[in-house]
């Protein structure tokens, strides 16, 4: 009888022992899945980020094609203006000089 109360507690030794690793494994593992859970939180919210980023990159892309190609008809414009406010003061001092026939 000594020996299966001494068998007895050694078996409940090393349940013991055993419970104690696996809990050990079992908090280490939930630490690790908490971790790992707020990394991938952090992922997603850094994803967010970067498209909220190309979205906006994108649209000062076309907003500065826009404004390139109007600006390119602003100074197409303005040269017109300023050849033909040019021809003008040239007919305007033609006409001062007494040229008025080389204005035609």
């Amino acid at each position: 009888m000594t020996n299966d109360l001494e068998g007895s507690t050694q078996w409940r030794d090393t349940i013991e022992t055993r419970l104690g690793t696996l809990e050990v494994k079992v908090g280490e593992e939930a630490r690790l899945r908490a971790a790992m859970d707020k990394d991938l939180s952090g992922v997603r919210v850094e994803k967010k980020v970067l498209q909220a980023l190309q979205n906006t990159q994108s649209e000062h892309t076309t907003k500065l094609r826009e404004l390139n190609e109007n600006l390119v008809k602003l100074d197409e414009k303005t040269q017109a203006g300023f050849a033909r406010v040019h021809a003008g003061v040239d007919a305007i001092l033609d006409l001062l000089r007494g040229n008025p026939a080389s204005g035609d």
